[in-house]
This record gives C-alpha cells, sequence and structure tokens, in this order.
C-alpha cells in the first residue's frame, strides 16, 4: 500500500511539474497533442526542454492527467490512442527492449571484453520534414525544435542504463573499441522525403546520387571481374576446340596466342597502375561497404537525402510552399518503424618479428602472370594464428620491406604489423602464455620454416612505422663466388680508395634491376653500403660476407653488378664476374 501511495504522489508531483513548463506554450502544446504527437515531441516542438525526471514517472496521458493539464476533457475524435504511432518521431522515442536487443546482438556476434563502445544514431530524414511541418503548422520557427537524438540521449540511449548492459564505459563514437549504428527502418520514408525533391539543390542530388551509384558500382566490382574472367575463359575453351578439329586453322591459332600474351601484357601493365590505388583506398573502401551496408540495411534512398540536406533545404522554405509540395499537418502514420542495429568493432593492430628458415617461402603469397607459385607463405602462416585469437573476420599483414623467396630471414627477425579486421574479443596484451601457444602453432603448422617473436598489440600509428622502417638499415650475410681468385688484400685496398671521402660508406647508383623491371619504374636510385665485411674465404673463388647496408638496396645486383646497371659493383671492385650463391638478411633495424 505504501509503494502504491509513494508512486500516486510522483505522479501527481510530476504531473505538476509539467502543468508549470508547459504553461508558455500551452494551447500550442495541446494542439500538437491532439494531432498525435506523443508527450516528449510535444516539449521539442514547442522549443521546451522536457523535465526529464517528471516525464519518467509515466509514458502515457490518461484522460484523467490530460483534464488536469490541459483544464479541459479530452476529445476522443481529435487525437489518437495511446497504442497509435507520434506524428513527429514515428515513435523512435518509444523505442522498447533496447537493453535485451543488445545483449542478444553481443550474444549472437560472440563479442567478448569489448573494451569501450560508442554510439551513433541515424534518423530517418522524414523526421526531419514531419518536426518541421508541425511547426509551421502551430506558427512557431523550426528552427526552435529540440533535436530528437538530444532527447533520446536522455531516454532511450540513456547512458547509464546502457553501460550497466555492456560492463563497460560508454566513449565517443570513434574513439569506441565497438561502434554501435543504430538506425531505423520506415517503409514510407523516401515517398514522404520524394515530395520535396523539386526543392533540393540539383548539384547537390546529382553529387548524392553519383556517390550512391560509385558505391554501388565498388561493391560489385570483383563479381564483374570475376565474370570478365571466366567470359573469357569460356571464349578461349571454344575457340581452343574449334582449332583442335580444323588443323587448317593453326595460323588462327597462332595469332589467338599472340593476342592472348598481349592480353596478359596489358593486363600486368594495367595491375602496376592502379596497385598503389588500390592499397591507397583499401581501409576507406572497407569503412565504406560496411556504411553501405548498415544504410542499405535502413533505406537505400535514405543515402540520397541526408537529415543535413533536408533541413538547410527547408530552412528558407515558406508555409504556403511547402504546403503546395506535402501537406501540413503531416499525415498519421500508417506503418511502423523496425530498429536496426549495426556493430563495428575497431581493428586491432599486432606489432612483431618473423623469421624465415627457408629459402622456398614467400614473403605473401606469390603470382606470376596469375598463376599462384608455391603453396604457403609466411603471411598465412602468421595471419590464421593470430586472427583466431581475436576472432576477427580477416586480417592484413604488412612488413618492413620483404625479402626474395630463395632468401632466408634470420637474426632478429623481420618486423611486420598485422591488422586483425572486425575483431570480436578485445585484449590489451598478449599475455606470455599466448604468445607461446602462437609460437608453437606457428611453428608446428609450418613445419619448422616459419616462427615469430616479440608479438605486443600497438596503436594503428605502428603500421606507418613499420613500412617506413623498409628505409632503415639492413644487415646481411651472402656466400659470393668469384670467376677470378678472390684477393681480399686486394679488394680491401680498392673499397678503402672508395670510401675514403665518405667515412667508410659507400655510395651507389643503382637503375632499376632487370628483374623487377616489370613491376618497378626505371629510375636510378641513390643507395649506401654502411659496411663491408670478409667472414671467411673458402677457397679461391667462394667467399662469405657481411654488409650492412640503407634499406632498398638491391643485394643480389650490387654483386653481380647487372649488367652496369649498378655503379659501383663488387664483380667492379675485384674485376671479374661474381654471383650471389645464397644471400641471408640478419636483421632489420628500424632506428637507424
Amino acid at each position: 500500500m505504501e509503494n502504491q501511495e509513494h508512486k500516486t504522489d510522483q505522479k501527481l508531483s510530476a504531473l505538476e511539474v509539467n502543468i508549470k513548463s508547459i504553461e508558455p506554450q500551452k494551447e500550442k502544446f495541446k494542439t500538437l497533442f491532439d494531432l498525435g504527437c506523443c508527450f516528449l515531441c510535444c516539449y521539442r516542438i514547442v522549443g521546451i526542454i522536457p523535465p526529464f525526471e517528471a516525464l519518467k514517472v509515466f509514458k502515457d496521458i490518461t484522460d484523467t492527467h490530460y483534464q488536469q493539464i490541459f483544464g479541459e476533457t479530452r476529445n476522443s475524435k481529435l487525437t489518437t490512442t495511446s497504442n497509435s504511432c507520434c506524428l513527429a518521431c514515428l515513435n523512435l522515442l518509444k523505442t522498447e527492449n533496447l537493453e535485451k536487443n543488445l545483449i542478444t546482438l553481443i550474444k549472437k556476434k560472440g563479442y567478448q571484453n569489448i573494451g569501450s563502445f560508442g554510439i551513433s544514431i541515424t534518423i530517418p530524414p522524414s523526421v526531419i520534414l514531419r518536426e518541421h511541418c508541425l511547426s509551421l503548422f502551430v506558427s512557431l520557427e523550426p528552427s526552435n525544435i529540440i533535436p530528437l537524438k538530444q532527447i533520446m540521449k536522455y531516454t532511450v540511449f540513456k547512458q547509464s542504463k546502457l553501460e550497466s548492459v555492456f560492463k563497460v564505459p560508454q566513449v565517443e563514437f570513434d574513439q569506441a573499441r565497438l561502434s554501435l549504428k543504430i538506425g531505423w527502418h520506415y517503409p514510407n520514408d523516401s515517398q514522404e522525403i520524394s515530395k520535396i525533391e523539386t526543392l533540393l539543390p540539383s548539384s547537390k542530388l546529382k553529387r548524392k546520387k553519383q556517390s550512391f551509384k560509385t558505391r554501388q558500382r565498388k561493391r560489385t566490382k570483383e563479381n564483374k571481374i570475376l565474370n570478365q574472367k571466366l567470359f573469357k575463359q569460356q571464349l578461349k575453351e571454344n575457340d581452343m576446340e574449334k582449332e583442335n578439329e580444323n588443323e587448317n586453322e593453326n595460323e588462327n591459332k597462332k595469332e589467338y596466342e599472340n593476342e592472348k600474351e598481349k592480353e596478359k601484357e596489358n593486363d600486368i601493365e594495367k595491375e602496376k597502375e592502379t596497385k598503389k590505388e588500390k592499397e591507397k583506398e583499401k581501409e576507406k573502401e572497407k569503412e565504406r561497404e560496411l556504411e553501405d551496408d548498415f544504410l542499405g540495411n535502413i533505406d537505400p534512398e535514405q543515402q540520397l537525402f541526408g537529415s543535413n540536406c533536408i533541413q538547410s533545404t527547408l530552412k528558407d522554405i515558406t508555409k504556403n510552399e511547402l504546403e503546395q509540395l506535402c501537406p501540413i499537418p503531416p499525415e498519421p502514420v500508417k506503418d511502423q518503424t523496425n530498429i536496426i542495429i549495426f556493430p563495428i568493432s575497431k581493428p586491432i593492430y599486432i606489432y612483431g618479428r618473423y623469421l624465415k628458415m627457408s629459402r622456398n617461402v614467400p614473403n605473401a603469397p606469390w603470382y606470376i602472370k596469375g598463376e599462384r607459385k608455391g603453396n604457403y607463405s609466411v603471411e598465412e602462416f602468421v595471419s590464421k594464428q593470430l586472427t583466431n585469437l581475436f576472432s576477427g573476420t580477416h586480417s592484413g599483414f604488412v612488413s618492413s620491406g620483404r625479402e626474395d623467396i630463395d632468401v632466408r630471414m634470420l637474426g632478429t627477425g623481420r618486423p611486420f604489423i598485422l591488422e586483425i579486421i572486425e575483431p570480436k574479443i578485445y585484449k590489451k596484451v598478449i599475455s606470455l602464455e599466448e604468445q607461446k601457444q602462437i609460437i608453437d602453432q606457428i611453428f608446428q603448422n609450418s613445419e619448422g620454416l616459419v616462427t615469430v617473436k616479440d608479438l605486443e598489440i600497438v596503436d594503428k600509428s605502428h603500421r606507418k612505422k613499420t613500412i617506413k622502417g623498409e628505409g632503415k638499415s639492413k644487415a646481411y650475410r651472402c656466400v659470393v663466388w668469384c670467376e677470378c681468385n678472390f684477393n681480399q688484400q686486394l679488394f680491401t685496398q680498392k673499397l678503402q680508395q672508395l670510401t675514403k671521402n665518405t667515412n667508410g660508406t659507400l655510395l651507389l647508383k643503382q637503375k632499376t634491376p632487370v628483374r623487377v623491371l616489370h613491376r618497378r619504374n626505371l629510375t636510378v636510385r641513390q643507395r649506401a653500403i654502411y659496411e663491408i665485411k670478409i667472414v671467411e674465404q673458402i677457397n679461391d673463388n667462394f667467399v662469405v660476407i657481411d654488409m650492412i647496408t640503407q634499406g632498398g638496396t638491391y643485394v643480389k645486383e650490387f654483386i653481380c653488378g647487372d649488367f652496369g646497371r649498378t655503379n659501383p659493383s663488387f664483380s667492379q671492385i675485384i674485376g671479374c664476374k661474381s654471383e650471389i650463391v645464397q644471400l641471408d638478411v640478419i636483421s632489420v633495424n628500424l632506428n637507424k
């Protein structure tokens, strides 16, 4: 009994607060409420900040409350029922079971230890149009409308409630480990907004449409490329069958093969031209695809008419002008909105160093003219285990340079960064036990060919530092064959003469090597060898050499000279032909 009396007292107290707060705009408030606006939207449209502590006590206004607030009996013919949809917010302010939906989503997606969360709200653009029309109907200034999102932050998306659900703090959307994009699908949104399409600036509308079409093209780009390849392959098979049936068409077959080779060469050239652009757009494209998926689930047309665009367009439109295009007040809402929650977890970046003990494993999957060479790579061995640790959907692997397939990576290892995309598990650190487990798994899966060390979670800035580290110094050990008898004393004397004015550093001019001309620009690069040391002379023709070089130096070409394209070269210094028999990278120094 005492609890019931306490609740009744709370309602009476809240009622008094409401009566007092709406007094300046009581008649217009009543008009909006009778039209079918919810109590909170009546506050918003008349420009009064609602007393939230008072309103939280009850959601529905009974006939008794109505009479106490407005001083007259409610006319049932002029107002909608408590179960009807709000004419302004489309019942977004009555969103129920949000906490339950969020818990269900987290469990379904498998998120664990999310660290922090942030929320971004997307409101159907028709809400902006509807509240604008309602404001004009009661002869108020639309610019004084309190934004719907502002009210939602203190009601539907109250921070304390959400933090109790996630058990972690809420932070800014772009800083959150787990970002939640929340929107509502309103079936008639496009139809209502299309009524004011003629008011929108044509140039802005055109850009919006082009942007939408561009994103749509990008999303289907891979499928189109695949279809083109399959189509060409089918044409090729058909042509080959005809040629086998008719021996007199041998000349046509040769022409076809020549054209085929030309097409491959053209494809390679095109791949070279677009490779850099693809890498730059790769990260942005991921964000665009996620954005498109989210908006597409709500309503594709919302991408053509943003809320800000509609708000700025309606700003200078009079009531009479707007009334010619859409009804004022707006028509009753027939279809309900459906909430859509789209989670995006921030990538996790893992720094480490890898060692490669084989001369048959490439740094990354290796393709020549579209055909893969080898069945595995360092990238694949490393990425799989670490991606599984964080339950990511996929990952991106970058390293500080890359060694050739026949070059081992020993010593301190080569630095790399692995970007885990859409991780479901968040960790601040990788424990020693987890590191040991990952290292063992990579070593076993690669049959001892690849291992990793120094694993740690870092921020995004380390990615650029690791890539830029390619320009630092590297240490090599190589076995070199010399056509003539190698004279260590004479070699040392000549080397000292070449480096006497550069403090022992040998300066090189390297024209793009012949072996990489198909994928590198033809240019002359200035490079430096900081130290050359003869470790062992095996016999007259074989010698072991240690070198510390500037990152980006073509070591194989320095030894052989590459037909005079590297100057000076080891071959020039000793005065005869020389070749690298074996080459190992001993260390990659990012600090020099």
